[in-house]
């Protein structure tokens, strides 16, 4: 009864993201060419403590596991690269 409620609630407001998605704010896109090749890297911050908004697949969470998001990430997920040695341990295991 409980989760019927919830559920006719969910579908009632519109301005929620669809079952499995999430707004995530993203800093910097990679745009590639069809081909896969680098085009360029686009700043999608508006200032220093906010960036746009995207809608994407919900984030996996990570305990141990070294799984990466899919389309989106952190640096030392998506390139490799770590300002700290223990991040990049993190990603290389």
């Amino acid at each position: 009864m409980i989760l019927k409620a919830l559920y006719d609630y969910y579908n009632r407001c519109n301005n929620l993201p669809a079952s499995g998605m999430e707004e995530k704010e993203i800093g910097f896109v990679i745009v590639i060419s069809k081909e896969g090749n680098f085009v360029r890297f686009e700043d999608c911050r508006i200032d220093n403590k906010q960036a746009r908004t995207y809608l994407v697949k919900k984030h996996v969470g990570r305990s141990s596991a070294v799984v990466a998001n899919y389309l989106y990430d952190n640096s030392a997920y998506v390139l490799g690269y770590a300002e700290n040695e223990k991040a990049k341990k993190d990603v290389d295991n």
